[in-house]
């Protein structure tokens, strides 16, 4: 049973880590990126981003094209997340206050109505 356990563990860590990586893709986008906790969302993308590489690897070297596709696909996604990092650590320090989000939202030229404190 073990044996049988070891070669299915790379097919649930996949599913695990698509299903997980989509539900917080979703609430990264819904969601005001002043609540984001910039050390969580860091770790976890640089954690899923490890996992998902090895995953990749695995599922290459065994050519098992379909799961391999998926986790090629969360580590994409992941690795466009990176340039952002900095981004949201400085968007989402505590010292950001309502005079400086009215310089960024001018700077991103975002209609009043659209501005939401």
């Amino acid at each position: 049973m073990n044996a049988l356990q070891e070669k299915l563990q790379p097919f649930l860590e996949v599913w695990t880590l698509y299903v997980n990586f989509d539900n917080d893709k979703t609430s990264w986008k819904s969601a005001p990126i002043i609540s984001l906790v910039p050390d969580e969302f860091e770790k976890k993308n640089k954690t899923n981003l490890k996992d998902a590489r090895s995953l990749t690897m695995v599922f290459q070297k065994n050519k098992l094209q379909s799961p391999m596709e998926v986790s090629s696909e969360v580590q994409e996604q992941l690795e466009l997340n990176l340039p952002f990092l900095p981004l949201v650590r400085a968007l989402c320090i505590e010292g950001m206050k309502e005079r400086h989000w009215n310089e960024v939202f001018n700077i991103l030229n975002v209609p009043e109505e659209d501005r939401s404190s």
